[in-house]
């Protein structure tokens, strides 16, 4: 397994990636607090990943493109805790781990996706700011 699938990092983040994909997956199906704590527990893997050191690290690339995974998983979560299910209270104790990872994003400035989800996650700050509830 080691040899095909790299680093043990790399594993390690395949795993996170399907943590999330399940939890969109109960999103979808409307069981949304089951898809917050697959969201929580993604992102729990995707920072284990990120941050193993030695022959396990993650090279560059594949490290910028987990924290993308991980920071669309976060926009994910907060959303759905503050659109779906209404919750202002836990998507505001959420949103500045979510500013937090924008703003450590080594991409942040070029890579597109990131920029995308920056403006997702200004809109979505602005939008509680405001008390707006609805997308």
């Amino acid at each position: 397994l080691k040899q095909t699938l790299g680093p043990k990092a790399n594993r390690v983040v395949l795993y996170g990636r399907a943590l999330a994909d399940n939890a969109v997956f109960h999103h979808l199906l409307e069981r949304n607090e089951k898809a917050i704590l697959g969201f929580q527990k993604a992102l729990r893997v995707y920072d284990r990943a990120i941050n193993y050191d030695g022959d396990d690290r993650l090279d560059l690339l594949t490290q910028a493109q987990a924290r993308t995974e991980q920071l669309n998983t976060n926009y994910n979560m907060v959303r759905i805790l503050y659109y779906n299910m209404g919750d202002l209270t836990r998507a505001r104790e959420a949103l500045p781990d979510l500013q937090r990872r924008l703003l450590e994003h080594p991409q942040r400035e070029e890579h597109s996706m990131v920029k995308e989800l920056g403006k997702g996650i200004a809109a979505l700050a602005q939008a509680m700011d405001s008390g707006v509830t609805h997308m």
